[in-house]
């Protein structure tokens, strides 16, 4: 029985800090973003190309930690 509880904590505890990890993702994001006064400075050929990569990839993150990141899979 104890054994259960124990486990069920952890898996408590995992998803706990998947939810904080969620959260932090944004908000460092946000505050690179406020702080420097505007968006990330992107040096390329395609710089449109490439910004629309990069937010679909912090979409795709955030969707993912939203989700539960690694412990989504553990249920």
């Amino acid at each position: 029985m104890q054994t259960a509880n124990l486990q069920q904590q952890t898996v408590e505890e995992r998803k706990n800090n998947a939810r904080e990890q969620s959260a932090i993702f944004p908000t460092k994001l946000a505050l690179v973003r406020w702080m420097s006064g505007a968006e990330p400075q992107l040096h390329h050929s395609q710089p449109p190309l490439r910004a629309a990569w990069l937010a679909k990839a912090q979409r795709d993150f955030q969707a993912w930690l939203d989700d539960g990141g690694f412990v989504q899979h553990d249920d």
